[in-house]
């Protein structure tokens, strides 16, 4: 790196991003990227779904990428043709779940696919009348859901029979699956060691509350009297959503005591889930805020009960995602394009999102037991994410452990599901969900909780540096101009603050 390097910071970054990937590629991985959750065959509609529309020149644009998937899904079918021939295989339940994904998005006769539907959204909310550039949209769009449904024919018939049954992908692969995830270099053991450690504080913090509430200390007894509990209740789907609106307008004012918060950051909405609608999630603003961020709340309890989602509305608004990622993309003369809209590292972004619901903790933001024991429950789960990740990857033994549970045991599937099902709150159809994704996104999981204690070590050794003159609104914000970076990189950034 020259040292009249105008951007060290981005130089940097770029170098880990790039290096990471030449690694991966080298080690074969590319090859056999494939899970239900996020690989390459997920990008079309992720990119279609978020693409900014706001000019014909975009839709232009939006069109050419449209005609392009058949071709794009032949080339990824080639792709893993060639790992095949070079024995780097995806695993066969990986493999199937996706079949069973490209199945839904696809349609043999081109009606009702999923890309059909979404580009009849974006013309709907775009107010667009039918016309001949219309017409070839949604023709584009029935090919490529035909493309989709295609794909997952070789995905059963070719892919599928020679796919390696193990989910487990070894210490090696996921070592650099964590690289990718964190940009940092992971001590597998320490933090597997740490996590297991977490796993005990945490689980007995959330028995105390559930004690507070239920006076028995079951954690279900508690939440079914928070469920049933008329001040936790919203009177409709809308209800739930303003509800959901005044936690954000807390959380915003908490914030604003530790963070100078941009005006063009103090509004965003929240919309909830719609069938025919994109995916839930956070949706960053675009370029010059022409469209604002916000957030697709995924789902609804049935009981409309709002006690569990305090801990999840400031991770993904403020101080979380939209705080994070909004002053990025806000500040276009500081940080690259590709820094504002395309460096997103899960250990920075996930990590912040979780330091965002640890600093709300310390704001006061959970003295409510309700919300206390929401935010007590993610945690936990969060935490199992992480030692069910390196523990199976790494093929590590159960230590002896606050339950102790299966001590000296292995992890399997069936074993991360019995863990799932004993000590977590999800509803069945949920932790078969985490399970697929703990086995078959190696490295990802894990990223949330190394990310979050790389932010906690870093404020701290600044803090421990700075004695009395540390300030936390002037370290958030000299941590929020340093971008995107990996963890390794965010360490020495924040030890210099």
């Amino acid at each position: 790196m020259p040292d009249d390097d105008p951007d060290p910071r981005l130089n940097r970054l770029l170098r880990e991003r790039l290096t990471i990937l030449a690694d991966r590629h080298e080690a074969g991985l590319a090859w056999c990227d494939l899970n239900a959750f996020h690989s390459p065959l997920h990008e079309p509609p992720l990119l279609l779904e978020r693409m900014p529309l706001l000019t014909p020149e975009l839709w232009s644009c939006f069109l050419r990428r449209m005609t392009l998937v058949p071709a794009a899904l032949d080339d990824l079918a080639q792709r893993y043709r060639v790992g095949v021939s070079r024995r780097h295989v995806p695993a066969r339940h990986q493999v199937l779940l996706c079949a069973d994904l490209c199945e839904r998005w696809g349609s043999p006769d081109g009606a009702g696919g999923r890309l059909r539907a979404l580009a009849l959204r974006r013309l709907r909310s775009a107010g667009i009348p039918r016309t001949g550039v219309t017409d070839r949209i949604v023709d584009a769009a029935d090919r490529a859901d035909q493309a989709y449904a295609a794909f997952a024919g070789f995905l059963r018939r070719e892919l599928a029979p020679v796919a390696t049954p193990s989910e487990a992908v070894g210490r090696d692969h996921l070592q650099l699956d964590l690289r990718l995830h964190t940009g940092g270099d992971v001590n597998l053991d320490d933090a597997y060691e740490w996590g297991w450690h977490e796993l005990g504080l945490v689980s007995a913090a959330r028995d105390s509350v559930a004690r507070q509430i239920s006076g028995a200390g079951r954690v279900d007894e508690a939440m079914a009297i928070l469920d049933s509990n008329p001040a936790y209740i919203a009177d409709s789907p809308e209800g739930y959503r303003r509800r959901l609106e005044e936690i954000a307008g807390s959380g915003l004012e908490k914030a604003a005591a530790v963070f100078d918060i941009a005006p063009q950051l103090r509004s965003f909405r929240i919309e909830l889930l719609r069938p025919d609608g994109p995916p839930g999630g956070y949706y960053p603003p675009s370029e010059g805020f022409e469209v604002g961020g916000k957030v697709i709340w995924r789902s609804l309890p049935a009981s409309l009960s709002i006690w569990r989602d305090h801990v999840f509305v400031f991770h993904e608004l403020i101080p979380g995602h939209h705080l994070q990622i909004g002053h990025t993309v806000l500040h276009s003369e500081r940080f690259s394009a590709f820094q504002r809209f395309a460096a997103r590292i899960p250990g920075h972004h996930e990590g912040w999102g979780l330091y965002a619901e640890r600093l709300m903790d310390e704001l006061g933001a959970f003295q409510d037991p309700g919300s206390r024991l929401g935010m007590l429950d993610a945690r936990l789960l969060r935490t199992m994410r992480l030692v069910i990740d390196i523990g199976l990857h790494a093929g590590l033994p159960i230590p002896d452990n606050v339950w102790g549970w299966r001590v000296g045991g292995r992890w399997t599937r069936p074993v991360v599901e019995e863990l799932l099902t004993a000590r977590t709150s999800l509803p069945p159809a949920n932790r078969k969900t985490e399970a697929d994704r703990y086995c078959g996104w190696p490295g990802q999981a894990s990223s949330y909780l190394l990310g979050e204690r790389a932010w906690c070590r870093g404020r701290e050794k600044a803090k421990r540096q700075g004695a009395h003159r540390f300030d936390l609104k002037a370290f958030h914000m000299a941590a929020l101009d340093l971008g995107p970076v990996g963890l390794d990189q965010l360490a020495g950034e924040l030890a210099a603050l």
